[in-house]
């Protein structure tokens, strides 16, 4: 487990690196991140440090975190620069997110290296009608607790079809219902 101090580290360089402005080359498809079951302090700070990359290009625009009751949990968001919103909010403000595409992220879970390349890649040739899944990993690695669950994933889903499942209700799980997914992994060159 990481100290406290060093999540504070995280954190305040991925705030430096949102502050930063979005790079040349991706301006046109920008995503918002959002980050649900945000109810401990160290697995969102692991969270919001695989985010960076994607700060410092310029392909993420925001984060979003939901449902960070926990006291630490919100000064780590605020730190971060990050929204704080309530699940039962989100269906009323997801036509506001500045990403005309959403990274949907469980609390915890750690983007591998190329997210940010894959991403773009995915919103800059997809169409409205395909979500991209990302493969993630959890703090620790997997144990054998955790055979049966399934693997942990990201998704890069249109803004438009994510408020449209969040108007409905849906739980996290369905919100790419109705798109085809497509499993998003770096090519050999």
């Amino acid at each position: 487990m990481i100290g406290e101090e060093q999540y504070k580290n995280k954190i305040r360089n991925g705030a430096e690196a949102l502050a930063s402005g979005p790079a040349i080359g991706y301006a046109k498809r920008m995503l918002s991140a959002l980050i649900f079951d945000a109810d401990e302090p160290v697995a969102l700070a692991d969270t919001l440090a695989t985010l960076v990359p994607g700060a410092i290009e310029g392909v993420l625009r925001e984060v979003v975190v939901v449902d960070g009751r926990h006291p630490e949990v919100r000064r780590v968001a605020d730190h971060a620069g990050c929204r704080l919103e309530d699940l039962s909010m989100l269906a009323d403000i997801a036509a506001s997110f500045k990403g005309d595409w959403v990274l949907v992220v469980r609390c915890g879970d750690r983007l591998g290296a190329d997210w940010v390349e894959l991403a773009a890649r995915h919103a800059a040739g997809s169409e409205r009608t395909e979500a991209g899944r990302l493969d993630t990993s959890v703090r620790g690695g997997r144990d054998w607790t955790q055979v049966w669950r399934p693997r942990p994933r990201a998704l890069i889903v249109p803004k438009a079809h994510l408020a449209r499942r969040l108007a409905a209700k849906a739980p996290p799980g369905d919100w790419a219902r109705g798109l085809r997914v497509r499993r998003l992994r770096e090519t050999v060159r």
